[in-house]
């Protein structure tokens, strides 16, 4: 567990969040819970960034 580098991906994903990079910042967040997986607010982070994603479309069922 290495608290300071998860609140320094904490940062790097709040920042990135901010200007406009979602799935990068997306990515900081889960480097910063791998970290630390017990800091509430990397956890917090990702869950709200997560939740912030556009739905993914299901591929096309095929049709026989």
């Amino acid at each position: 567990m290495d608290v300071r580098q998860a609140q320094s991906y904490l940062k790097r994903g709040r920042e990135l969040q901010r200007r406009g990079h979602p799935e990068r910042a997306l990515e900081q967040y889960r480097l910063a819970v791998a970290a630390d997986p017990k800091n509430p607010q990397a956890k917090l982070a990702l869950a709200i960034a997560l939740g912030e994603r556009p739905p993914q479309e299901s591929p096309p069922e095929s049709v026989e």
